[in-house]
């Protein structure tokens, strides 16, 4: 059976997590999925997530995340202030909240593969 959500705080709390591959079949990530999940060092997102909700890696120890140009809704606070996040959109999508205005930490027009060897230099 195919994994379409992961829903609100499925993984919330799960302390021996230290990095996940969303499958492909993922649509949506729900409201604080993986909330103080204090050791979730890396996460993959697949190009076909549609949705990430309010909270969905707040508590992590993310220092960057890759959003792909899939994503069509994404809720205010996704991560902790500090985390680099960088997109597969070339600029924030109408509709998206000012949070995701171009700065320090949110990087537009990024393919994966970009995204990648941009951190394996940090």
């Amino acid at each position: 059976e195919r994994v379409e959500i992961i829903g609100d705080m499925t993984f919330m709390q799960c302390q021996s997590l230290k990095q996940i591959n969303i499958p492909k079949s993922v649509q949506k990530i729900g409201e604080t999925a993986f909330w103080m999940c204090w050791d979730l060092e890396r996460v993959h997102i697949p190009e076909e997530l549609k949705s990430i909700g309010y909270g969905a890696f707040e508590g992590t120890a993310l220092t960057t995340l890759y959003i792909p140009s899939s994503v069509e809704t994404i809720e205010e606070t996704i991560v902790d202030d500090g985390v680099v996040l960088y997109f597969g959109h070339d600029s924030k999508p109408e509709g998206w909240s000012d949070l995701y205005n171009e700065s320090e930490t949110c990087k537009y027009g990024y393919t994966y593969e970009e995204y990648e060897a941009e951190i394996s230099n940090l």
